[in-house]
């Protein structure tokens, strides 16, 4: 007899799909552990419903910016194991969460000097998806040891600043006005 959900179960192991190389915050509790350095990266936020625009910087031509123009908002772009999705996922961290990982860096007793980090965060998210959402990051009491599968699937990631890079210069090909100085080729 055959089982399409069997079927679909068993080739999901081989070919990660169904699962998102991108995360976003749910509702609530959201368990990681940050794999990489975040990469900043500038967005112009055009208006409700329309995509955000990559800024690739005033200084290379970047065509948002002009005198009524809303000046670029960061995140960082960094890889999260998500324990939910059990995937190695491409993030975008706003300031809020960047900072609270700055001051747990420093801080003694959860102090760590490389990445990915020695212990999991869980990040509550309170009106996940809207504008007036808030962010608390708590940190696990104890290190531990990264899962087996997310080691595999980091170790097959491009470096984060490749993925960033790669974002700037898709930015850069949709308008021609762009200077070619910041084409790396």
């Amino acid at each position: 007899m055959y089982n399409f959900n069997d079927q679909l179960e068993r080739d999901s192991k081989e070919y990660s799909y169904g699962k998102s190389q991108y995360f976003k915050f749910e509702e609530g509790d959201n368990k990681v552990r940050i794999l990489s350095p975040g990469i900043v990266v500038g967005q112009h936020y055009l208006g409700k419903g329309i995509k955000p625009v990559v800024c690739v910087g005033k200084e290379n031509g970047c065509p948002q910016h002009d005198e009524n123009s809303e000046p670029a908002r960061p995140q960082w772009m960094l890889y999260l194991w998500n324990y939910k999705a059990e995937n190695v996922q491409q993030a975008r961290m706003p300031y809020t969460i960047m900072q609270s990982l700055a001051k747990l860096q420093n801080n003694p007793e959860y102090k760590f000097d490389d990445l990915p980090m020695p212990y999991d965060i869980t990040i509550v998210a309170v009106n996940a998806g809207t504008t007036k959402v808030q962010y608390t990051v708590m940190p696990a009491r104890q290190n531990s040891d990264l899962p087996e599968k997310c080691q595999e699937q980091f170790a097959k990631k491009k470096p984060i600043q490749e993925v960033v890079d790669g974002m700037r210069l898709k930015s850069v090909s949709q308008d021609d006005d762009i200077s070619p100085d910041l084409i790396p080729f």
